[in-house]
């Protein structure tokens, strides 16, 4: 039934995601999967074609398989891009998921204009939550404490420690271990936003170059590089 399929589509996301830190990674993008959405104010997925499905790089120590046992709910199981494991589809209770792992650490996504890498970060920030089938991106995962961190002009501060990033302020008596401020820069309010995603225990930061303030991101010597 629609109800069941559901159902076993929602637990199999839960244990992806169970299944991140033995990878040591903190999200997984399934081969097969239609990362673009239909228009930028839209959740639906793009047609595909000329949407093209999502395919971890062969050969890459970032492409992996995802083994997860379903138990009963298994044969349920209608998401695409699954693998039942066993010789019998109506009594095995594993199913095996190809695709690309985002390891714990620093990872760069690059490319030219217009070849995905916004939609490919929207779609690890969507992991976090458990997607309905015929989303497109119901097997791609993300630990569930990660944070996306970008630029705010004008959000409100209140006694956070940006010292790691500022040091210094135009501002007589300022002091960056406790700022404040009733209107940030794009700097410091990325910097306060960095801060208290660390503060709350954030297994993950997730950027956007294109949402970022440029001399907040230009302080790391990668990015500068």
């Amino acid at each position: 039934s629609e109800l069941l399929a559901h159902v076993a589509s929602t637990l199999l996301q839960e244990k992806m995601r169970d299944r991140l830190p033995g990878m040591n990674g903190v999200a997984f993008l399934a081969n097969g999967s239609i990362i673009p959405r239909k228009s930028g104010a839209s959740f639906a997925p793009m047609a595909s074609p000329p949407a093209i499905p999502f395919m971890a790089p062969q050969g890459s120590s970032m492409t992996q398989k995802m083994e997860v046992d379903m138990g009963k709910l298994c044969k349920y199981l209608k998401n695409n891009g699954i693998v039942r494991e066993g010789s019998d589809d109506r009594t095995t209770t594993k199913v095996a998921v190809h695709g690309l792992v985002v390891p714990k650490g620093v990872t760069l996504v690059v490319g030219g204009g217009y070849h995905g890498k916004s939609t490919m970060l929207r779609a690890i920030m969507s992991g976090v939550y458990n997607k309905v089938l015929g989303d497109g991106r119901e097997l791609c995962v993300t630990d569930v404490s990660a944070v996306t961190v970008r630029a705010e002009d004008g959000r409100y501060v209140n006694n956070t420690n940006v010292s790691a990033f500022i040091s210094n302020l135009p501002i007589v008596g300022s002091d960056t271990r406790r700022f404040c401020t009733r209107e940030a820069s794009g700097s410091t309010s990325q910097a306060a936003n960095v801060s208290e995603a660390i503060e709350m225990g954030a297994g993950a930061m997730l950027v956007d170059e294109d949402v970022s303030a440029a001399n907040f991101m230009s302080r790391d010597g990668r990015m500068r590089a």
